[in-house]
């Protein structure tokens, strides 16, 4: 193929097959269509194969990270729910402890006022 193309440089390369077929033979000239074209299958294929397995490993990463990530969503979710609810509790124990808080301040006023009056009166 190398030598008939070296051979004939003054023909284009696309009418290369025809100008053998009509100088030689067409069987000559079918045999060379069939090799120029097994010559450009076989450079098309030496660059879609290592494109092909390139493609084969980012899908199965894509599938491996797509798989991570619906796991990860699903323990934050999880984590989400967990904070709703322990924020809730939080809440709910700090209105008490307001509430405790303020029944003891309360409660320490009427301790301050009630041993004020009996010290007052045992004053008297």
């Amino acid at each position: 193929m190398q030598k008939i193309t070296k051979e004939n440089k003054e023909i284009p390369p696309e009418e290369l097959g025809a100008f053998i077929t009509k100088a030689k033979s067409v069987a000559v000239g079918g045999l060379y269509g069939w090799c120029e074209a097994t010559l450009k299958c076989y450079d098309i294929n030496k660059d879609v194969e290592p494109k092909k397995e390139n493609a084969r490993k980012m899908k199965a990463q894509k599938e491996k990270g797509e798989k991570e990530l619906a796991e990860i969503t699903a323990a934050l979710n999880e984590l989400n729910s967990n904070l709703a609810t322990l924020n809730a509790n939080k809440k709910e124990k700090q209105d008490e402890l307001n509430e405790l808080q303020r029944v003891s301040a309360e409660m320490t006023r009427k301790l301050n006022a009630a041993s004020q009056l009996i010290t007052g009166l045992g004053g008297e």
